[in-house]
């Protein structure tokens, strides 16, 4: 499903929230905030800064069987 970003400034204000350099993984989070749903990532540095923000970002870790 397709979903356009219409919250740029939004999503560069988390970027620099989160002290990244891009605003790509940002854009996820705004994106998750607007359906009030989480977004999921194996990214731990972004989950544990969202988190500290209250950002909706939850850390999935991979099944090692």
């Amino acid at each position: 499903m397709l979903h356009p970003l219409t919250h740029g400034a939004e999503a560069v204000a988390i970027a620099l929230r989160l002290e990244r350099s891009s605003a790509y993984d940002a854009a996820y989070v705004v994106l998750a905030q607007s359906p009030d749903a989480e977004l999921w990532t194996l990214d731990g540095p972004l989950a544990r800064n969202a988190g500290g923000l209250g950002l909706p970002v939850r850390l999935v870790t991979a099944d090692r069987a």
